[in-house]
């Protein structure tokens, strides 16, 4: 066992989200749960 290995098997419930590379980004200012019911919305609608 190689040490990324290790060190992905210590992360617990982590260890499947950091086993592939990923694009994290952070909000300053997270959506509203209003905007987020908004966009779900929108999305429904174009699927329809």
């Amino acid at each position: 066992m190689n040490q990324q290995t290790a060190n992905l098997q210590s992360l617990g419930c982590l260890e499947k989200f950091a086993a592939y590379p990923a694009r994290l980004e952070s909000f300053r200012n997270p959506a509203t749960v209003d905007e987020i019911c908004d966009c779900i919305h929108q999305i429904i609608r174009s699927k329809g």
